[in-house]
């Protein structure tokens, strides 16, 4: 006999459904799995949700765990408003600011982005580092403040608009 228990941030619950195996019941937890459950922060965190199988041990008369899988599920920052009018930020790649791009970082990318309205930059890591355990290849966001070179784009950008 066995059964499968997730530990979510310290919560522990057992799988209720009847999984194959330990894949499949990570699987499950991964899909209950409620982002909104968890506050936003100015960057990136993850949970841990944390998935062991476990074996009735006739002898012992009690269970043992056999395996554990563990999945680091993303809590992403909320976006910021925009100053455009309807407050939705128009993500744009202009080649001519150099932080702007696609950019290779470890075994993954950094893309960023700039707002056409705002100035405020978006950063999405494919090769993120959680800065709690170093665990690495993780998927990040964050949202970076509008500096003087995305200032004078945006200004450049909405004088040339006009112009037309």
């Amino acid at each position: 006999m066995r059964r499968y228990r997730v530990s979510e941030n310290g919560h522990e619950y057992l799988v209720t459904e009847a999984p194959a195996s330990i894949g499949e019941a990570l699987e499950l937890a991964k899909r209950n799995f409620d982002s909104l459950a968890y506050e936003p922060k100015e960057s990136t965190y993850w949970i841990d949700l944390v998935v062991y199988e476990d074996h009735w041990d006739e002898e012992a008369g009690r269970w043992r765990q056999v395996a554990e899988a563990v999945c680091p599920m993303a809590i992403f920052p909320l976006e910021p408003p925009c100053t455009s009018r309807d407050g939705l930020h128009w993500w744009c790649t202009p080649r001519e600011l150099p932080r702007v791009g696609t950019f290779p970082h470890g075994d993954g990318f950094r893309f960023v982005d700039v707002c056409a309205y705002c100035g405020l930059y978006k950063v999405i890591d494919t090769w993120a580092t959680n800065p709690e355990d170093g665990r690495e290849g993780l998927l990040s966001v964050e949202f970076m403040e509008p500096d003087e070179a995305s200032v004078e784009w945006m200004s450049r950008r909405k004088k040339e608009a006009s112009d037309v």
